[in-house]
Parts: structure tokens; C-alpha cells; sequence
């Protein structure tokens, strides 16, 4: 099966004198899932920083589609969905106002805006600075769910859910990611009781810099 995603041997530092990142070998095959277990110090922030293209590596490939990174558009060569723990948004605007920037922004049809609001059960006039974190993430997960996906990243969403959403927000995703039947790479903290439903889940911890596969 195709690689999707690849780190080869991957070295990042904000220093010569440490690693956030050592000797890091991590692949995603197209159509697998993996979760990746990890806390605030163990370099995580830097891993989804250099996938997103925001942080360049000191040595060692990392590859889309077995081309490098840096060759590689995010609009015509992968299309990569990104749900981050703390969503940005225009606080002090809509609903409508945010979904709309974003059907915008991806030259879709301003029509798709209700559809979305009545499949999030979300009211487009209420502004964003009043929502809950799990009505946040649902406005988050609603930006990307009219887009096609092929590698979706979660950040370590379900720390501040509620079982009940937790459970709600599981089947959103994963209705979007059978869809489109996309790649995932799950952040989630160590001791994450969400890591029991992760079945069908290849399992990697990262440590102090260190990525470790967990064989099952």
C-alpha cells in the first residue's frame, strides 16, 4: 500500500544542544489510522508543526506521497484537514459570518452554509465568543466537513469533553473520514480514557523527542 505520510530519520531542534525531536521514523499508509500519545513536553507541538509545513526539519525527509515536504501544495497535492485543541476563529463574529469567510475562502457555494448549520445542530446568528469548547469544535470540524480530505490531523480535542460530546464529535468525524476515506493522526494525552475506543488504531507514544511504536 502507498505511503501517504513519512518521517525518515527526522532531527528538529531550537538548539544545537537539544533535540526537541530525535531521530523521529513515522509511516501512514493510505487508508490507515494512527493515534499518537503524548504529553505538552514531548516535542508533539514541533511534530504537527512540521506537518503543517510551519516548521522546517534539521535533517531527515519527511514526505507526502514520497515527495518531500517542501515540494509538495497543500491545494492541488494533498488535501490536509487540520482540528486543533484550542480552535481560532473570529471571536467576535457569527457563526455565519466564520462559515461563511471559510465557503469563501474554498469557492463553495454560499448554499452549503445551511446545510452545515443544520447537520452541526448550530445556530448560524450566535457569536463565536459565546459558544462552549465543544460547540467550538464542532464549528471547527463544520470549516473542514464540506472540503475533500485525505489526511486529517486531531489535536488532543477530547480532553475537555464531556463523555456525551465526546461521543457525538467521534461520529462526525467519522462519518467525514469513511466519506472520504482518509488517513487520521490522533494526538491525545497519556491518560486519555478515549484510548480504549482506539481499536482499529496503530499505537505510537511520544516521549521527551522520542517516537516509539506499541506493539500490539
Amino acid at each position: 500500500m502507498k505511503n501517504l505520510v513519512e518521517f525518515k530519520n527526522v532531527y528538529y531542534s531550537f538548539t544545537k544542544a537539544f533535540n526537541v525531536l530525535h531521530n523521529i521514523n513515522f509511516c501512514l499508509k493510505v487508508g490507515e489510522k494512527s493515534v499518537i500519545i503524548a504529553n505538552n513536553d514531548s516535542g508533539i507541538t514541533s511534530f504537527i508543526r512540521i506537518l503543517l509545513r510551519d516548521e522546517k526539519v534539521n535533517s531527515g525527509e519527511v514526505l507526502y506521497n514520497n515527495t518531500p515536504i517542501k515540494k509538495i501544495s497543500f491545494k492541488k497535492d494533498i488535501f490536509l484537514a487540520y482540528l486543533p485543541s484550542e480552535p481560532v476563529f473570529f471571536d467576535k463574529k457569527s457563526i455565519k459570518f466564520n462559515l461563511h469567510y471559510f465557503l469563501k475562502l474554498h469557492k463553495v457555494q454560499d448554499f452549503y452554509e445551511e446545510d452545515i448549520c443544520k447537520y452541526f445542530n448550530i445556530d448560524k446568528n450566535i457569536i463565536v465568543k459565546n459558544l462552549s469548547y465543544f460547540e467550538k469544535v464542532k464549528l471547527a470540524i463544520a470549516r473542514f466537513s464540506f472540503r475533500k480530505i485525505q489526511l486529517l490531523i486531531i489535536e488532543n480535542i477530547f480532553e475537555k469533553l464531556t463523555e456525551k460530546e465526546s461521543l457525538e464529535v467521534q461520529t462526525i468525524l467519522n462519518d467525514i473520514i469513511k466519506k472520504n476515506n482518509a488517513c487520521v493522526i490522533l494526538v491525545i494525552a497519556e491518560k486519555n480514557k478515549f484510548i480504549n475506543n482506539l481499536q482499529d488504531f496503530t499505537k505510537y507514544t511520544l516521549k521527551y523527542g522520542t517516537l516509539e511504536k506499541i506493539e500490539s
